[in-house]
């Protein structure tokens, strides 16, 4: 009993000493569009709803999360991430269809898709002075709602309409960050597999998103 206490032990201490847990908070930004052979850079606005509202600009986008991640003896890490995210896409407008009449403007469509996004990944950590953290793991965007505005005023129309969200955007999440202190940056890149319009009755469109990421962190520990 004694010896199996004394290996017990030793493993328990291997253990806290072989690993470091590390907790962060995220503030993020970043470039979203949507990518596939139907998102496009111009639609048009028939009545109150853009045609296409799934545009290869970006918008204004923002996320916010909290990190736990482990990093080993042998620069390994392991971790996940989980928070809010809003993400904006544009498209140009040039025309508008009303009452039988086509109007020439030069305007835009925001769609702003709102997500709780869940980020497992494993990495390896490059001492080169400065830690610098390589990842890579999946994206699971859990989505809570979609919605598309534009205002034209020549004529006066107004489009504000909820659009139908996919309830799991999966995406591949590849990341870069490195820490000074308690402060972090990083970088990353999501591309997205789940077709936005698969279910759309009468066509066979597909979009997909894209998300370019920059932030900053802050370690709690």
């Amino acid at each position: 009993m004694k010896k199996l206490l004394i290996v017990c032990f030793t493993l328990i201490s291997f253990r806290t000493a072989a690993q470091q847990t590390e907790y962060s908070l995220h503030l993020g930004s970043g470039l979203f569009s949507f990518g596939g052979e139907s998102a496009q850079n111009t639609s048009f606005i028939n009545q109150n709803y853009t045609n296409n509202p799934y545009g290869t600009k970006s918008g204004f986008s923002y996320s916010i999360c909290a990190q736990i991640q482990r990093a080993t003896k042998w620069n390994f890490i392991y971790g996940l991430q989980a928070g809010y995210e809003s993400l904006s896409s544009k498209i140009m407008i040039n025309d508008v269809y009303l009452d039988d009449m086509i109007f020439s403007v030069n305007e835009q469509t925001i769609l702003t898709n709102q997500f709780i996004n869940i980020n497992p990944f494993l990495g390896y950590r490059f001492k080169l002075g400065i830690p610098l953290d390589l990842t890579a793991g999946a994206d699971y965007g859990l989505g809570i709602s979609s919605k598309e505005r534009a205002e034209t005023f020549s004529p006066d129309v107004t489009v504000d309409n909820e659009r139908k969200i996919p309830g799991l955007d999966f995406r591949l999440r590849f990341g870069l960050a490195t820490y000074y202190k308690k402060v972090g940056f990083n970088v990353g890149y999501s591309y997205g597999l789940t077709n936005y319009t698969a279910e759309m009755i009468g066509a066979n469109r597909e979009n997909y998103s894209r998300f370019i990421r920059f932030g900053i962190s802050y370690k709690i520990n």
